[in-house]
């Protein structure tokens, strides 16, 4: 893996794990749990719409930005 793949892959990581951190705190996310809350019963039939996804993810940055603290989970003795 070259440098620039480790670094997008501990980013991606760090933002992932957060978002399942914060997930039960009702102060974040507000706009995709709105959403799971409708639609928690449908099956995965297509991806979600662009539009839908855009704003989930501008979402969960902006209140990533406003959390806290960011936990790192890595394990940073492991070479990838």
């Amino acid at each position: 893996m070259n440098l620039e793949d480790y670094i997008k892959f501990d980013i991606s990581m760090l933002i992932k794990d957060n978002i399942d951190v914060y997930m039960n705190n009702d102060r974040y996310f507000k706009k995709m749990k709105k959403y799971l809350s409708k639609h928690c019963e449908e099956d995965i039939k297509t991806p979600l719409p662009y539009e839908l996804l855009a704003e989930f993810t501008e979402e969960v940055l902006i209140d990533l930005l406003r959390v806290p603290h960011l936990y790192d989970y890595l394990d940073r003795d492991l070479p990838y």
